[in-house]
Order: structure tokens, then C-alpha cells, then sequence
């Protein structure tokens, strides 16, 4: 189920004569139990079938793939946006020229991927202003009627081996206004933009007012990646939401043991003896045993 989240604001102040601006980013995301993207990603989103290690992230499948929203018009209903629980306000974020590089790390993870254009250098701040913080998730009810009824099993077989973002936090709109070395904001235009962020095609954006850059394609900016495991009695279904040594920490939610909920008996589900898993490669080898 989705963790609650209580007066959650994710603030990046550069400061000068910091030598870590991101750690505190970094830090109040993993204190909501996310982790922070480190990999420029097409998609990032719920349902995403992720690979490799923490600090590179493999994309194996688009998130409609495995998890689609919808099986012949018909609805899955598998995913849902909170934002009961988060507010909906924004935070001024002020970047200096000499913390572009750090900036852009941030900027250029998960997706929409936006990096540094060819003239920023002529940019000595930047003004960013992040609006409607909100956590997107799938139900794990929905997800384990899925699973036995409907999920193809070609996606059960990769889903035995990696692992699928199943919550995100992520940002609905960008704002950024540039500033001059005369500390003057920049007038915008089309070819500007291109010259100060490499935006890819498929981002919606808009300049408001000549002066304010408004980037309105949701970006992501934490997540936490689930496991679901086939078993002889039935699946694992477990959770990383930190990072060790470059690994995935996985801790468990739940073994279903039932083929089918029984909605009458309220879902309740039988736990499995296991307990904790360090990594997926731990995980793997427990259960093929």
C-alpha cells in the first residue's frame, strides 16, 4: 500500500561553499522511503520493467507492456496518483553557474530527461519553481488479480529475473527562468530554449510571459522498484526502497499463497516464513531452491 506522506517538501538549494549541493535532495527523498533516479530513462514511470544496478538503471520494458491501463478498452485500473497526502505547493530552487554541472545531474535522471544546452554557460542562474508534487502508484490488490488472471506470461518469466518500479514521486510542472550576468532575466524564444536545455520532442512545454520556460510533461524524481516472483504455492511480492553497495535491498510485503482473492474473507493472505532479501540475485536463488 502506498506510505503515507506528511508536509514532504523537496527543496534543492545550491549554496556556494557547499561541496555536496545534492546530498540534501538526495536525502529528503530517501527519508520517504524513495530512491533517487541516476539514469537518463525513456520512461520512469509505474510499471516500468527495470534492469541492471541503481547506478545504471536498464529500461527491459515500456510501462504498458506488462502493466497496461487498459486490455481491449476495457480499464485495469491498476494505477492511481495521491496527492491527498502531499501538498500542493512548489519550491524556489536557485542555481548558480558554477553548480550547472551538479544541477543537471538531477535534471537529466529518469524522465523526461532534460540536460544542458550548448549556451548555458552564458546563464548565471537559474530559477527553478517545481508545482504539484504528487506520489503515483499501482494497488497491489488490483496488481495481484492481475498477475494470476490476465498478466501474459512472457512478462511473468522477465518479472522472475528483474524487478518494475511499482511507486514514483514526481513532479507535474518544471518552471525555470534564466538569468543574465547582469542578473536580468533572459527573454525566451524557441531557439533560446534549444540552446540553453536539450529538451527532447516529446516534452510539453511553453513559454509564459517572454520570460518563464514552463515544462508542463510530468517529471519523475524518486521510486521504489517491486519484486513479484513465481513460487510453487505462489509468488513473492517485495519491495526495495534504499540502495546498498549498488544493489536493491528488498524487504517483503507479503507471499500470496491463494490462486484467487476471496473478496468475502476480506483478502487476508498468508505470510511466508522468509523474511528479508538483500538483492534480486539473492532472492532468485532462495526461490529456485
Amino acid at each position: 500500500m502506498i506510505k503515507l506522506i506528511k508536509n514532504i517538501v523537496f527543496i534543492l538549494i545550491v549554496i556556494q561553499n557547499c561541496s555536496h549541493p545534492l546530498q540534501y535532495f538526495y536525502d529528503e527523498i530517501h527519508k520517504y522511503g524513495y530512491i533517487h533516479y541516476t539514469t537518463p530513462l525513456k520512461n520512469s514511470g509505474t510499471g516500468t520493467l527495470i534492469g541492471g544496478k541503481p547506478s545504471t538503471m536498464e529500461l527491459i520494458a515500456h510501462p504498458e507492456t506488462c502493466f497496461p491501463s487498459s486490455i481491449d478498452s476495457e480499464k485495469t485500473n491498476l494505477r492511481y496518483i495521491d496527492d491527498g497526502n502531499l501538498p500542493s505547493r512548489y519550491e524556489n530552487i536557485m542555481v548558480n553557474s558554477e553548480s550547472h554541472a551538479e544541477f543537471f545531474k538531477v535534471m537529466a535522471s529518469a524522465s523526461p530527461s532534460i540536460k544542458a544546452g550548448s549556451k548555458i554557460k552564458d546563464v548565471k542562474q537559474i530559477l527553478l519553481e517545481m508545482k504539484g508534487v504528487k506520489v503515483e502508484y499501482i494497488d497491489s490488490i488490483k496488481l495481484l488479480e492481475f498477475y494470476q488472471e490476465k498478466m501474459p506470461d512472457i512478462c511473468k518469466e522477465f518479472l522472475d529475473h528483474v524487478g518494475f518500479i511499482i511507486q514514483a514521486i514526481r513532479v507535474d510542472e518544471l518552471n525555470f527562468t534564466f538569468y543574465n550576468k547582469q542578473n536580468g532575466e533572459f527573454y525566451l524564444e524557441a531557439e533560446k530554449i534549444k540552446q540553453f536545455l536539450d529538451i527532447s520532442i516529446d516534452v510539453d512545454w511553453e513559454i509564459e510571459k517572454g520570460t518563464k520556460l514552463i515544462i508542463k510533461t510530468p517529471k519523475y524524481i524518486g521510486y521504489q522498484l517491486g519484486s513479484l516472483r513465481k513460487k510453487s504455492k505462489g509468488f513473492a511480492f517485495k519491495r526495495s526502497t534504499k540502495t546498498k553497495d549498488d544493489k536493491w535491498v528488498f524487504e517483503k510485503i507479503s507471499i500470496y499463497k491463494n490462486k484467487k482473492i476471496n473478496r468475502e474473507d476480506g483478502g487476508k493472505f498468508s505470510p511466508d516464513a522468509h523474511g528479508f532479501y538483500k538483492n534480486i540475485n539473492e532472492l532468485i536463488e532462495l526461490e529456485q531452491k
